[in-house]
């Protein structure tokens, strides 16, 4: 897990080309480390909207890639950490799963 973080980290961006992605965390370790994403709409990233987050379809991902500028800052992004962390995560399924039952 350290080493792909450290790639994450060296890389300026992530392709997630996955058909279908429940909570994809190498989206989020990504963006933790500075990495942008570009990526189909899948899962909850159809939601999410974050400056180094591109959801595009396959197709668009050229005009994407190229049209992006890209600034890793090489320093851990504590907001996008804090937001989408799996204990928040968890927490939030719990809490819905609690609501359910009530």
């Amino acid at each position: 897990h350290e080493e792909t973080l450290g790639i994450l980290s060296a890389a300026d961006g992530l392709l997630l080309t996955s058909h279908t992605e429940a909570y994809p965390t190498v989206v989020f370790e990504a963006l933790v480390v500075g990495c942008s994403v570009f990526t189909r709409p899948v899962g909850i990233l159809t939601d999410i909207e974050h400056p180094r987050l591109q959801v595009t379809s396959l197709k668009k991902f050229p005009e994407r890639i190229c049209n992006t500028t890209y600034s890793n800052t090489l320093q851990l992004d504590e907001v996008t950490l804090n937001e989408y962390s799996m204990e928040r995560f968890a927490d939030k399924i719990l809490w819905t799963i609690e609501e359910g039952l009530r």
